[in-house]
């Protein structure tokens, strides 16, 4: 039972790591308007899985939204990741239930549209960056999910992560 209070948001999201042909992992990079203080940190494009919409469905809407990408429904995998997140989002405490899943996209860096990014985000300065894995896992930079450098390599060879809870504090 999912109990709705004014001060929380519950939501399923999904995730997606894109991959580019060189291996490279695509990761955008945002402060909430109303977090500055806590500085960027590299994510995983995506976002909300709507009302009706299957996992697949909201994989491929939000990597639209957020880097003008268009992909083919095939391309994108099961999810590999089902994980509970309790974070902070825009003042409020929001508990998000999240898949994140691969895709593996055509070329070498593909140029991504920040004009694309959707509406509800587009306060948020982003920078987009093609990553190679071994930069993530040597990063002092914070990523999320934060764990994503510890477990981007299992990710990759598209094997399943068994780590169902974040709190982001």
């Amino acid at each position: 039972m999912r109990i709705q209070l004014p001060w929380r948001i519950e939501r399923s999201a999904v995730r997606v790591i894109l991959v580019d042909d060189a291996g490279a992992v695509l990761l955008l990079s945002s402060c909430e308007a109303g977090n500055a203080a806590d500085g960027p940190v590299w994510q995983l494009p995506g976002g909300s899985v709507a009302s009706g919409e299957t996992l697949t469905e909201a994989a491929l809407r939000e990597v639209h939204e957020d880097t003008g990408l268009a992909l083919s429904p095939d391309d994108v995998s099961p999810a590999l990741w089902r994980r509970d997140v309790l974070r902070r989002a825009r003042g409020r405490a929001l508990l998000q239930h999240e898949a994140i899943c691969t895709v593996r996209v055509k070329g070498v860096a593909p140029d991504v549209d920040p004009a694309a990014c959707s509406e509800e985000r587009s306060d948020d300065p982003r920078q987009y960056r093609w990553w190679h894995p071994g930069e993530i896992g040597s990063s002092t930079d914070s990523f999320y999910p934060s764990n994503l450098p510890q477990h981007l390599p299992a990710l990759l060879r598209t094997e399943p992560v068994e780590e169902p809870f974040e709190l982001v504090e």
